[in-house]
């Protein structure tokens, strides 16, 4: 069984449309649905996709962008898998924009052969990937006195805090989307429960969940089966918001490509269509075949 968090802020029924297509049947989905997104969507979906007894609601939080709160809730659904004792071997973060550009057979192939693996994009601080090395980010404090992160960051860019670092804690970045095995998902469940100076810390980070988890895992025991891949096909700059003539890529991104962001039903909704009937096809011959 195969374990999803799907973070959700807008396109209910694109949302809809993902979690069918990662086959609630068989594996376990959680949803976390910002809570500013009205009741009538909520409801919408929450009646779409009853009939699944693997796809549980997650406890509803706001979510602004660059505060803490991706994190806390990404936590709050760690918490619930690893409660519920379920049988997972991975578990991946997508947002509802995302979606599967391999099917179902072909994901749990892939991750079967690397089970003692963990997928994460990852980089050490400071680094060019980030404005000015991105050790702003955690070094000078980061206050909380807006809902918009930006408004937040000119303060403390005003008001300079410097912060006291965690001795012996190297820093790292990268991308908020990953796929972990099992064994990391408990890790980091019972590091966030049992060290709470930690995450507290990274409250007052400036976009805390492209550090958290990466700070996290390869300062570990762990770190040593972290590969530096989230299994993603996206375009930069953007992420591009894929269209028709993206097709083809996506389709020939590679046998580690597992999921594609982003997309947009309501502007580009044909390329989902094709990506579909591609995966719908892949399985039906995987089965003809006793694949």
């Amino acid at each position: 069984m195969l374990a999803y968090i799907v973070l959700v802020h807008k396109s209910m029924k694109q949302v809809v449309r993902l979690i069918r297509s990662l086959e609630p049947d068989r594996n376990v989905i959680l949803i976390h649905v910002d809570i500013r997104v009205k009741d009538a969507q909520y409801d919408f979906i929450k009646s779409e996709l009853r009939e699944y007894s693997n796809v549980m609601f997650v406890g509803r939080r706001k979510c602004n962008w660059g505060k803490f709160d991706l994190v806390s809730v990404t936590l709050d659904s760690m918490r619930i898998i690893t409660g519920e004792r379920l049988s997972f071997s991975f578990c991946s973060l997508l947002s509802g924009q995302d979606f599967p550009i391999k099917s179902t057979k072909h994901i749990e192939q892939f991750l079967k052969k690397h089970v003692g693996n963990s997928f994460i994009d990852y980089f050490s601080l400071p680094s060019d990937c980030w404005q000015k090395g991105g050790t702003d980010r955690y070094k000078h404090y980061h206050f909380n006195l807006f809902s918009n992160a930006r408004m937040d960051e000119r303060i403390s860019k005003i008001i300079r805090i410097r912060r006291r670092i965690p001795a012996g804690v190297s820093f790292y970045g990268g991308s908020q989307w990953w796929t972990l095995n099992k064994e990391a998902v408990e890790f980091i469940d019972h590091a966030a429960t049992h060290s709470p100076r930690f995450v507290n810390w990274f409250r007052n980070v400036f976009i805390p969940d492209e550090m958290f988890f990466q700070t996290m895992l390869i300062n570990s025991e762990l770190s040593e089966s972290i590969v530096n891949d989230n299994l993603r096909y996206i375009v930069w700059p953007g992420p591009k918001v894929f269209g028709e003539e993206d097709t083809q890529a996506l389709l020939d991104s590679g046998e580690s490509k597992l999921f594609g962001r982003k997309f947009d039903e309501t502007t580009n909704g044909r390329v989902l269509s094709i990506i579909e009937n591609h995966i719908q096809d892949y399985n039906q011959a995987s089965s003809a075949f006793g694949g």
